[in-house]
């Protein structure tokens, strides 16, 4: 729900909220298996920096 709510105050209406929310949680769960160790420190927080952007972009 807070992530949810997150996505609401940043303008999105109640349906893009929640699949945004349910994106973020697929793309955090398996973020570390994706962007782990073969990116190293910088490639793993550069894939960060751009799935907050894809989904903050309205």
């Amino acid at each position: 729900r807070f992530i949810k709510r997150a996505f609401i105050e940043l303008g999105f209406d109640d349906g893009e909220a929640e699949l945004r929310a349910r994106l973020y949680m697929v793309y955090h769960v398996w973020e570390p298996a994706t962007f782990g160790p073969q990116g190293g420190k910088k490639g793993y927080l550069k894939a960060i920096e751009r799935r907050v952007e894809l989904l903050t972009r309205q």
